[in-house]
C-alpha cells in the first residue's frame, strides 16, 4: 500500500482553496455529536473515494487502505494539507460519519486524540513526513511514538497501538528516573529532535 502524490495534480490547485471535500448533514445526529465534542477551531471535512477534487480523494484513499475512521495533519503530506482553507481539519470518511456507532462516547478519544495530532502538527509542520517512511507504508519509529504518547492520553485502539503505548510508557519511565521529564514532553508535542535525544 504506497500512497503516491500526483505533483502535477497539486500544483494546479492553489493553497488555502478548498473549504470542503463532501457536503454534510448539518441536520445529522453526527453533525450535533461532533459540534459538542470538538474544540471550537476544530474543522470535520468529510472526505469519500467518490470525490473528484484530488487532495480530497488522496486523504479519503490513505484512510481507506489504512482502516482509518478518521485523521488529521499527521497523516497528510503539507503539500496537500495546505490545499485546504482550515489549519485545523479532522478528515473522517463520509461513509463512517453517519453510522450509528460513531455517537458512541468513545468517539469523542478518536476526536481528541486527532486534536492532540493538530497540535503537534502545529509545533512541527512537517510531522507527517517523520512519522511515515517514504513509501507511506508503516509509520517510523518516530511516527510509533507519536502515536504511542497520543494513544496514551486518548485511547482509540488502533492498530499495533497498545505496543506503541508500551513504550512510550517505558520512555516515559525512564524520562521521570532522570529528571528528563522535559524531553519527552517536547518529543510528545511533536519535536523531533527531542525524540532523537531520547533515544540516545
Amino acid at each position: 500500500m504506497v500512497d503516491i502524490v500526483d505533483w502535477e495534480a497539486l500544483n494546479a490547485i492553489p493553497n488555502g482553496s478548498i473549504q470542503t471535500c463532501s457536503q454534510i448533514n448539518k441536520y445529522s445526529e453526527s453533525w450535533d455529536f461532533v459540534q459538542t465534542h470538538k474544540r471550537s477551531e476544530t474543522e470535520i471535512i468529510l472526505v469519500s473515494r467518490k470525490n473528484e477534487s484530488y487532495p480530497c480523494h488522496y486523504i479519503a484513499m490513505h484512510l481507506w487502505k489504512n482502516q482509518f475512521n478518521m485523521a488529521s495533519l499527521e497523516d497528510i503530506p503539507i503539500a496537500i494539507s495546505q490545499k485546504f482553507f482550515s489549519k485545523y481539519p479532522i478528515f473522517v470518511r463520509e461513509i463512517k460519519f453517519y453510522r450509528k456507532w460513531f455517537h458512541k462516547p468513545e468517539t469523542v478519544d478518536y476526536i481528541k486524540h486527532e486534536e492532540m495530532h493538530i497540535i503537534q502538527a502545529l509545533h512541527n509542520p512537517y510531522l507527517e513526513r517523520y512519522m511515515w517512511n517514504d513509501e507511506k507504508s508503516a509509520l517510523t519509529l518516530f511516527g510509533e511514538f507519536i502515536e504511542g504518547c497520543t494513544e496514551f492520553h486518548f485511547k482509540t485502539d488502533g492498530p499495533e497501538y497498545e505496543n506503541y503505548v508500551s513504550e512510550y510508557e517505558r520512555l516515559l519511565t525512564n524520562a521521570l528516573k532522570n529528571g528528563t521529564k522535559i524531553e519527552i514532553d517536547r518529543a510528545c508535542g511533536g519535536d523531533y529532535d527531542a525524540f532523537v535525544q531520547l533515544k540516545n
